[in-house]
């Protein structure tokens, strides 16, 4: 570029002095040592060799098949780049310099790599396509002639080498139509397992089932067929390759973002262990984890019903008191009485069938909304119990054989009882709100489990 202007100055002074009258002085032979060298290109930056994490953590999910988004692709090139600092950042007007995605949104802009228009949009929070991503990865390491067929790219189209190279290197697959299709998003998983191969980065399974296969995203199981990749891009580790086999000599698991104890997440029920991964195939008290870290009440397709009334009358951003009120609400009021079966005074392990009757028929007795209302306050990691015993709602009334839901809490048992409240107290009017009380306070109904009247207003007599 410095030869370029120097060249066009000298033209443009000659023709001035044309134009003036004046003939050009005669060009002078130029020695050697005064000659001006030809300018040497910058280096193109590279992406590193080191096995550097580059995947982050906001949430302590994975979503390995969420669309990576153009802010995300950002923030992990610019991660594994070796120089970032031999590119002239491009400008962008929607990624101020304190966003995470800045310094690589500058990267991928100057080196032309994502297009931003006119407007010098950035757009970090649209996806990334496959075409887009195969243009960034081949970039640092260029096609070397490779073919393939794709149904929807032809050989003449300025995308196919990248394609070609892409699917041939094994960085991403094809469909059964063996279509490439470059406008498609391309998921979290697709993209780290795209960048792994490409810098030849494999997990040490061994080493991570040695640790006991830590399951460090709630939504990544060791099952999931990502979970090698996405481990390799998120823990710091060391190690050496032999022959394509990566072997850690020591890794790291990062601390989680949510602190141990219940985690919910998604309208899944997660339990967070101090040493920052999730539990699996144990239990909390009446909290069931299964071999995904999930909580279940070992019935699939209840797991699924309740999943699905959690992700709908909470708020993520509440605190959970606030979204367990949200389901006493729902559970009080949604259903139609009908008089169904009794349980036994006393009786445990029902609430399964009872709660899955009543959400696959819309109506059912005490039992029912108790039941329901006990593994809603689970999903949200408290401990609830359904208890089967007596009850008198209102003054003077028949005692009957009646169900509500206990939760233990650091403060003691609390009783909740949503059909007193969606119910009873509807029909009768009698002006309670049977969430967390205390038992035994005033205008409360009277429960009795047994013979023995259910009472925590008065202090306990130490045993013996």
């Amino acid at each position: 570029m410095t030869v370029f202007k120097h060249r066009l100055g000298a033209a443009v002074l000659s023709v001035t002095l044309l134009f003036a009258g004046c003939a050009a002085p005669a060009e002078q032979p130029v020695s050697s040592a005064a000659a001006v060298p030809e300018a040497t290109p910058a280096p193109l930056p590279t992406l590193t060799a080191e096995h550097v994490a580059y995947l982050g953590n906001a949430d302590d999910t994975a979503r390995p098949e969420e669309p990576l988004t153009r802010g995300e692709i950002a923030q992990w090139v610019y991660a594994l780049l070796e120089d970032p600092d031999r590119v002239e950042p491009g400008w962008t007007v929607d990624v101020p310099p304190d966003h995470p995605a800045a310094p690589g949104a500058g990267v991928l802009v100057g080196l032309g790599l994502l297009d931003v228009g006119e407007h010098h949009l950035f757009f970090p929070e649209h996806n990334v396509t496959r075409g887009e991503f195969v243009t960034i990865l081949g970039f640092f390491l260029p096609p070397d002639g490779e073919s393939c067929e794709f149904s929807d790219l032809p050989e003449d189209a300025e995308l196919y080498p990248l394609a070609a190279a892409a699917v041939r290197r094994e960085w991403l697959s094809l469909g059964e139509d063996g279509a490439f299709r470059p406008e498609a998003p391309v998921t979290r998983a697709e993209a780290v397992h795209g960048l792994n191969t490409a810098l030849g980065r494999h997990a040490d399974l061994e080493r991570l089932a040695a640790l006991g296969s830590p399951q460090v995203f709630a939504d990544l199981p060791v099952s999931h067929a990502a979970y090698g990749d996405m481990l390799e891009a998120y823990l710091p580790h060391t190690g050496t390759v032999e022959s394509d086999t990566e072997r850690w000599s020591d890794c790291t698991v990062p601390p989680a973002v949510h602190g141990a104890g219940p985690v919910l997440l998604d309208g899944e029920l997660y339990l967070l262990g101090e040493d920052g991964t999730f539990a699996r195939s144990t239990a909390q008290g009446v909290l069931q984890f299964g071999a995904d870290g999930r909580y279940t009440t070992g019935d699939p397709e209840l797991d699924t019903l309740l999943t699905a009334i959690v992700g709908r009358y909470t708020d993520p951003q509440a605190e959970p008191i606030e979204n367990l009120e949200r389901l006493f609400q729902y559970a009080s009021f949604s259903f139609e009485y009908i008089n169904r079966g009794y349980q036994d005074d006393g009786a445990t392990g029902w609430e399964n069938g009872s709660a899955k009757e009543m959400l696959t028929t819309g109506g059912g007795n005490c039992y029912n909304y108790a039941a329901v209302f006990a593994l809603l306050a689970r999903k949200l990691g408290y401990q609830a119990h359904a208890v089967s015993g007596t009850a008198q709602l209102s003054p003077n009334a028949t005692y009957v054989a009646h169900s509500w839901v206990e939760i233990d809490t650091d403060a003691g048992r609390r009783v909740c009882d949503p059909e007193a409240q969606g119910v009873y107290n509807v029909n009768h009017q009698v002006g309670y709100y049977m969430f967390m009380r205390v038992y035994g306070s005033e205008g409360d109904p009277e429960y009795y489990l047994g013979d023995t009247y259910l009472d925590d207003t008065q202090p306990q007599e130490a045993p013996g």
